[in-house]
């Protein structure tokens, strides 16, 4: 991607974020199920980790909810919704775009669709137009953190599509969302959380409904996943709530102003740049947008980066028995042939180990090839050492260096230096590390 069109992007994403006018952050009365834009860690939780710079992440979501509206029970009745007796049910979609922008800011926008419906005992609550329900923006600045924990500011806004939401009123303003978002890593346990602030600017209430909008909220959620390596498998628990922090009004359906929805899932990579997911959940606070049953299923499909970045392949000076990685090397997909794009990379390699060798003994030189965890555990490993053994000879071709200066290791996946879980901790993992021992 050129300068002109990174440029663009940046461009586009600062008006389309300054001139979103409404919203509804926690979604409508269809949509409480946000997977996040980055595709990264978890479904729903941000964590504090985004999209590196050029990284473009796809997502596809559907969902179907079952008794989610506000129920308003027939005269006398003294029973509302439960999970057996379904009274309404919704498949919606979701389309989701994320873009790393700079190092440590990424972006994202989101379209939830309400693809069908089938609603009884509404009072006319709830049957709203199929299509488009609302716009989300986001944006996401990581504060400091590594590749085991980190912390981060989130901002979203939304522009509501639905006309008449009684749980947002007549023609809302601008709701805003302002979260921490902190993760860590402890072995292959990941944890999550986020916690802020909803300011709602809502509408005037709708006529005839007995539900006075939605006030001030404060908001929270955590996620934990665990990693199966054997499987490139992540077993995914969250649960995001919201709290209502003002007077509520009137409220005659049997929906809360409060929500809160637990959700189970797994996630898997079919490939190096798409994962798959699935899952269900179900409600923990019988709050407005939280539906009795949930069930999920989803796509991320993430490329890039479409723009390159300037990286020094060895940055010197080099420590003796510094381990470092050699920034900007890939190989084209299963194989170990430097790819064309890092032809460059290996000449400035080789210059930076010349200079070295002009002013320094070098004694002896370990090359080490690392994968990421796709693919079966000893193709890993001989495609390590296969990749070493690449940069090793390229260095005993074109520099003074012997073959006995010189040694190649393959180590495989067995020495993670991020997710495993994720595009951009994979591509962390397949890398070419260099350590040098020489006398000053």
């Amino acid at each position: 991607m050129t300068d002109h069109l990174k440029n663009f992007l940046l461009l586009f994403y600062f008006i389309l974020f300054s001139t979103v006018a409404s919203g509804n952050v926690i979604g409508s009365d269809a949509q409480n199920f946000n997977p996040t834009t980055s595709g990264l860690d978890f479904v729903t939780v941000q964590s504090s980790e985004t999209l590196e710079p050029g990284i473009i992440n796809v997502g596809l979501f559907v969902n179907y909810a079952i008794n989610t509206l506000p129920y308003f029970p027939a005269s006398g009745a003294t029973v509302s919704q439960s999970r057996s007796d379904f009274n309404d049910s919704f498949t919606s979609g979701d389309f989701n775009l994320g873009v790393g922008l700079l190092k440590n800011l990424d972006a994202g926008i989101s379209f939830p669709v309400l693809l069908s419906q089938d609603v009884d005992n509404t009072n006319g609550v709830g049957l709203y137009k199929e299509g488009l329900t609302e716009i989300r923006v986001n944006t996401k600045y990581r504060l400091f953190g590594d590749q085991n924990h980190g912390l981060a500011l989130v901002g979203t806004v939304n522009q509501n599509q639905i006309k008449n939401n009684p749980f947002s009123g007549a023609d809302p303003g601008l709701t805003k969302n302002l979260e921490l978002a902190a993760d860590t890593t402890i072995g292959k346990w990941a944890l999550g959380g986020n916690v802020g602030y909803r300011w709602r600017d809502s509408g005037a209430p709708i006529a005839g409904v007995n539900i006075d909008p939605m006030p001030d909220q404060w908001i929270a959620s955590l996620a934990s996943s665990y990693y199966l390596e054997k499987m490139d498998l992540k077993l995914l628990i969250e649960l995001y709530t919201s709290f209502s922090s003002g007077s509520t009004g009137t409220n005659q359906s049997d929906r809360d102003y409060s929500s809160a929805e637990l959700l189970v899932g797994i996630k898997q990579d079919l490939r190096t740049d798409i994962a798959w997911h699935i899952g269900t959940g179900t409600e923990v606070i019988h709050g407005a947008s939280s539906p009795d049953w949930r069930v999920y299923a989803g796509l991320n499909w993430t490329i890039g980066p479409v723009w390159k970045q300037e990286k020094t392949p060895l940055p010197l000076p080099i420590q003796p028995e510094q381990k470092v990685a050699i920034e900007g090397l890939n190989f084209d997909s299963g194989t170990a042939t430097v790819s064309k794009d890092s032809k460059t990379t290996l000449e400035i390699f080789k210059e930076s180990i010349t200079k070295l060798l002009v002013s320094h003994q070098i004694t002896k030189v370990t090359i080490e090839g690392h994968t990421d965890s796709v693919g079966r555990d000893e193709v890993n490993m001989e495609l390590s050492q296969y990749r070493a053994n690449t940069i090793r000879d390229y260095l005993v071709k074109n520099t003074s260096l012997t073959e006995s200066q010189v040694e190649a290791i393959g180590y495989g996946e067995t020495k993670p230096i991020a997710d495993n879980g994720n595009y951009q901790g994979r591509a962390k993992n397949r890398r070419v590390e260099i350590s040098i021992i020489y006398n000053d």
